[in-house]
């Protein structure tokens, strides 16, 4: 089983950086080169990679829980793409509740990871519907999320808890965004 989970970690890798890859290649960018890492946790592994092309360093981290590892991964990258999947009071609440998951990076130690790496850009992503108010997303929600604060004010406190450590740019990804390097 361990031999199979870590070839699916590394066929995932693999995509994260062939995706990238095609990506950068799209707009003419060549790829010197690219490294994956799987950072292993009590919860499980992590998949990461970083790229250069170009001179430029692209650090990339899917769901993980705050680690040195990536902050050695993103160690002076020109920017940091990293999953902030939910608000400090959302974090605090599914610890409290029982339903917590626990390989997502909050707020305030995404701001941690990017000070302490010293990267020149960060863009957070993988928001977890914490800013929805749609009817539907809320019932999904109610057993693990604080419902009552959900809504778009939220990626405020988002914002303003990566701040508490990280004081460099910082984007907020959306759908389709376009992060010039």
């Amino acid at each position: 089983a361990d031999h199979k989970e870590r070839n699916d970690l590394l066929a995932q890798a693999c995509v994260i950086g062939a995706l990238a890859v095609c990506y950068l290649s799209l707009f003419g960018t060549t790829v010197l080169s690219m490294q994956y890492y799987l950072v292993t946790r009590a919860l499980g592994h992590v998949t990461t990679a970083d790229i250069e092309a170009e001179g430029k360093v692209l650090a990339f981290s899917g769901d993980t829980s705050p680690c040195a590892a990536m902050v050695e991964l993103a160690r002076d990258a020109d920017v940091l793409f990293h999953e902030c999947t939910f608000p400090e009071a959302f974090v605090e609440f599914r610890k409290k509740s029982g339903v917590g998951t626990f390989a997502h990076t909050p707020p305030s130690e995404l701001g941690k990871i990017a000070r302490d790496a010293g990267v020149k850009s960060l863009v957070a992503t993988h928001f977890g519907h914490f800013e929805s108010t749609n009817p539907v997303i809320l019932k999904a929600a109610e057993h693990h999320l604080p419902t009552d604060l959900m809504g778009p004010d939220m990626m405020h406190d988002v914002v303003k808890d990566i701040r508490i450590a990280y004081d460099g740019p910082l984007r907020m990804a959306y759908d389709l965004m376009r992060v010039e390097v």
